[in-house]
């Protein structure tokens, strides 16, 4: 079949594998069918850069013009292009701004982007204006502040306030005041995903009373003042149907005992996903008594740096959170043992995204097979120190190869990811001799880090470039001789595949 023949649900799927704008506009420049198909997604989504941005270039205000139909997402920092406010000009007397509204009145917008703007910026007006007329089918609005001194203006929140399909509000910075308090809490009421990092409220924010049904995803982060934490914690309260609470805030003392208190009432009975900031330092206790009054499976965990260990340990597995757990991260966790990762891999099946510590080699080859065939993001560190003098030390790398193989759909993988302080000095040998050929089935692999000195040849480079097809960047040493290295790396990088290898 000719390419320029194919049907148009084929080229909309090639369409969104292709990353790259300079490509897509290429494709649109094939023949009349192409166009058809990329150029929606050409202009699916706008971002709309300051004059500084040399890298990424947007449309001029005349080809916005035409295409306006197609666009779904607006990313706009700092300003308003000026061709884009010369459009008044083509619609008579107009003033530009309202042009702009009347404008992207055109498209159906789903995701709305502002990011850092000064004090100095003049779209505020505009912007409340392209949120209320948008209102009926915007289910995105992101606010990144410059500064946490910015002023927000009262009205930009009554607008996003009556957005009815918004999915998520992500608030970065600035500050709210007194005035602007029953606006900018009925504006955090209305999405089901709600992110605020950064924030100072400048006097109280009454929430008595309120409910806050919508909201089942929570993010709190960096709040800069007592008036926003006190206010964040009445809201996480009133939360009732809250499924995913990310959470970085002091956890010990007295709001550790409030948090466990609200657990323990029953606040949150659709609560699943916990996400604790690596700042947290959540002792194995305080982590213990979170688990343990949980009334739902547990199926995100993230709690990097704290003291999960034993007594956590146990309740996940007492519990049965090691069938529903989908999501875990315990980096740098000292207490998980290498005894606790192998138990994982072996016994939790819907793992999609892991990343935990050191498991040695022993373990892994006496231990059960892995089960974890969902797995998508693995990020561990095999330490096979103990097995480098062992006679059987090839068998026992095709033994851990097999283990890994049963994660067909993985995309990024880490078998040495961590500083060196402590990490393997060595990892798994990975020539087609030690088993490298039995992960065969990573079709799926985009991302592949390791660290250590290897010794492959150009044959099991060559492999990896054929079999992992959809491979994109390799970060770790192919071979300790530089004189043997570079043509390795050129294999690599001919196919596309990014390598870094610390130099």
């Amino acid at each position: 079949m000719n390419a320029q023949n194919l049907p148009p649900e084929i080229l909309e799927h090639i369409s969104l594998f292709i990353e790259c704008r300079p490509q897509i506009s290429r494709c649109a420049r094939v023949c009349r069918a192409w166009h058809a198909t990329f150029i929606r997604s050409l202009f699916y989504k706008i971002d709309v850069q300051s004059l500084s941005c040399t890298e990424k270039k947007y449309p001029t205000g005349a080809v916005l013009g035409r295409y306006c139909h197609l666009i779904r997402s607006v990313n706009f920092q700092r300003h308003f292009p000026p061709d884009y406010l010369e459009l008044g000009r083509q619609l008579g007397s107009i003033p530009p701004t309202t042009a702009w509204q009347l404008l992207l009145q055109k498209c159906q917008l789903f995701s709305l982007i502002i990011s850092q703007p000064h004090t100095s910026f003049s779209g505020f007006g505009s912007l409340a204006t392209l949120i209320s007329n948008h209102a009926s089918t915007l289910t995105e609005i992101q606010i990144s502040f410059h500064d946490k001194s910015v002023p927000i203006i009262t009205h930009f929140w009554n607008e996003i306030a009556q957005c009815t399909q918004l999915q998520r509000l992500t608030i970065r910075k600035g500050s709210v005041i007194g005035s602007e308090a029953e606006a900018f809490t009925q504006a955090c009421s209305t999405p089901t995903t709600l992110e605020i990092y950064g924030m100072s409220l400048l006097g109280g924010l009454g929430v008595d009373g309120l409910k806050w049904p919508r909201v089942k995803r929570l993010c709190c982060s960096n709040l800069l003042n007592a008036p926003a934490v006190r206010f964040v914690k009445a809201v996480i309260s009133r939360c009732s149907n809250l499924k995913f609470l990310y959470w970085s805030m002091d956890m010990h003392g007295d709001a550790m005992r409030t948090f466990s208190e609200y657990l323990a009432a029953n606040t949150w009975p659709l609560l699943d996903s916990l996400h604790f900031r690596s700042d947290s330092y959540l002792q194995d206790s305080e982590l213990f008594r979170v688990l343990d009054t949980l009334t739902k499976p547990l199926v995100l965990l993230r709690a990097p740096r704290s003291d999960f260990s034993t007594l956590s340990f146990n309740s996940m597995r007492g519990r049965g959170f090691f069938t529903s757990i989908r999501d875990l991260n315990l980096n740098r966790c000292l207490g998980v043992t290498s005894a606790m990762i192998q138990e994982i891999l072996s016994s939790c099946p819907l793992l999609e995204v892991c990343f935990l510590g050191r498991i040695r080699i022993s373990d892994i080859i006496c231990g059960k097979p892995w089960i974890c065939g969902r797995m998508r993001n693995l990020c561990i560190n095999i330490d096979v120190d103990s097995a480098v003098n062992d006679p059987d030390f090839i068998e026992q790398q095709h033994k851990v190869f097999k283990q890994l193989s049963v994660m067909k759909l993985v995309e990024k993988l880490a078998i040495n990811h961590e500083k060196t302080d402590i990490q393997s000095t060595r990892t798994l040998d990975l020539r087609l001799e030690s088993g490298l050929g039995l992960l065969t089935g990573f079709s799926q692999l985009k991302e592949f880090w390791f660290k250590g000195d290897q010794r492959m040849t150009l044959e099991d480079v060559h492999w990896l470039a054929n079999n992992f097809k959809r491979l994109r960047h390799l970060s770790g040493r192919l071979h300790v001789d530089e004189e043997i290295l570079k043509p390795l790396k050129n294999v690599l990088t001919e196919r596309g595949i990014s390598v870094y290898d610390g130099n």
